[in-house]
């Protein structure tokens, strides 16, 4: 559990800025451009942010038995798995309105 929760705080870094970059794309290109982005370019985008900014924090989470390489991986995981979350909510909210 201890492990998820670093997980989870590591992808939480990942994904403002994640977002962010998608939601930009998105307004110049509709919904496929946002889905495109924040699957792609948008996650590893944010992975090179974090590699820049916060290469020390890659200590602690080391210590914590998880290698960058994990991070990445469950990384990605997550973020397929938030995205589908978001498109879920996406549609459902189009089907009510």
């Amino acid at each position: 559990m201890r492990k998820f929760r670093n997980i989870w705080a590591f992808y939480q870094s990942l994904f403002l800025v994640n977002f962010g970059l998608s939601v930009a794309a998105g307004i110049f290109g509709g919904v496929a451009n946002f889905a495109g982005c924040f699957l792609t370019f948008g996650f590893v985008a944010s992975v090179a942010f974090k590699e820049v900014r916060g290469k020390s924090e890659y200590i602690f989470y080391r210590n914590n038995g998880l290698t960058r390489a994990q991070l990445w991986a469950f990384g990605f995981l997550l973020n397929i798995a938030v995205f589908l979350a978001l498109i879920s909510i996406f549609v459902l909210c189009k089907r009510m309105f």
